[in-house]
């Protein structure tokens, strides 16, 4: 999975399929630029939830407009390459809608350090509160983007046992079909908090 924002910015995720699961093993994040039917970039981050490291690279694909992005993501120093693939999906084109995506949600809370299931309660306004099982709290704010289906995210958290104590991460988070995406890296790209759920029936 994968999304381009309209200014640049792009999420890919990649992981394997676990019975109705999907593990998220990792994301890379950056900010490209699309030239006529080719989108670069030499900022790519990559979170590595596999193996606990971010490393540094760029990106180089080629994309036909409302079809598809192929391209390449090679490592910085190894020069390692790693292809992808995404087809494009026209649900993107609709509008996140709050009362709908409203709910708590169950998961797993990932950073590239470690990992631990979660709770996510998301009002009709936007607002959330969290917690994972290592008792860090966590609370927030949704707010949908002019386009695609993407909300922005702002998240606070707050405990001696959290990663990132009295910081505010931004991101984004997308809900499709009762599963919910989040991704916050932090300032400095360094790391980020990263959430994969399913909403509670």
């Amino acid at each position: 999975m994968g999304v381009v924002l309209d200014n640049g910015d792009y999420y890919i995720l990649y992981g394997e399929e676990s019975g109705a699961m999907y593990q998220l093993q990792g994301v890379v994040q950056g900010r490209g630029v699309a030239r006529g039917d080719r989108f670069t970039s030499s900022n790519a981050r990559d979170f590595s939830f596999s193996d606990g490291e971010v490393y540094q690279g760029s990106l180089e694909a080629t994309f036909t407009r409302k079809q598809n992005l192929t391209g390449t993501i090679e490592e910085d120093g190894s020069g390692e390459e790693v292809g992808f693939s995404l087809a494009y999906d026209d649900s993107y084109e609709q509008t996140p809608d709050l009362t709908e995506d409203a709910g708590t949600y169950l998961g797993t809370a990932l950073n590239p350090g470690g990992q631990g299931d979660a709770e996510v309660e998301i009002d009709a306004q936007g607002n959330f509160l969290g917690v994972d099982d290592f008792g860090c709290e966590f609370n927030g704010t949704l707010a949908a983007r002019d386009s695609g289906d993407v909300y922005n995210l702002s998240v606070t958290f707050d405990g001696n046992v959290c990663t990132y104590d009295g910081e505010t991460l931004q991101g984004i988070v997308v809900v499709q079909e009762g599963d919910v995406i989040a991704i916050a890296p932090n300032d400095e790209r360094t790391g980020g908090i990263f959430f994969i759920g399913q909403q509670a029936q």
